[in-house]
């Protein structure tokens, strides 16, 4: 699938039209309109990252030809899928809820229960702390 096949394909799953996303998007009716009559080529990448925001994909997904799954998302982590379902987890949560996100994992590092032992048995912190 192409570009605009994929504009189709996630316009209509939404029940929306160009003008409709250009709205949501931020980016001008004429060109989205544009893709569909003089191509999309030189679009510039600022202006496809507006739409996959709009549209709820990745950016991989609407260049990439080869990839056809609209929930596509690179992992983070090859090693633990839990650091991937965090941070699949953190991009549901509005500005506030980032916010406590982070400040209580804040809190959890300042505790050294939660903390990753080094080999040596102290935690990942202590040589950091020396450090500074």
């Amino acid at each position: 699938m192409n570009f605009l096949e994929k504009l189709d394909y996630m316009m209509d799953k939404m029940s929306i039209n160009k003008n409709k996303l250009s709205a949501m998007s931020g980016v001008p009716y004429t060109t989205i309109d544009g893709f569909y009559k003089k191509g999309y080529t030189n679009t510039k990448m600022s202006t496809i990252r507006k739409i996959a925001a709009a549209l709820d994909v990745s950016l991989d997904y609407l260049i990439d030809d080869n990839i056809t799954d609209e929930y596509f998302r690179f992992t983070i982590s090859d090693t633990d899928p839990q650091i991937d379902e965090l941070v699949r987890n953190a991009e549901q949560l509005n500005a506030q809820g980032k916010q406590k996100l982070v400040d209580y994992s804040d809190d959890l590092l300042g505790n050294p229960v939660y903390q990753k032992q080094t080999p040596g048995g102290s935690s990942a912190s202590d040589g950091l702390d020396r450090m500074a």
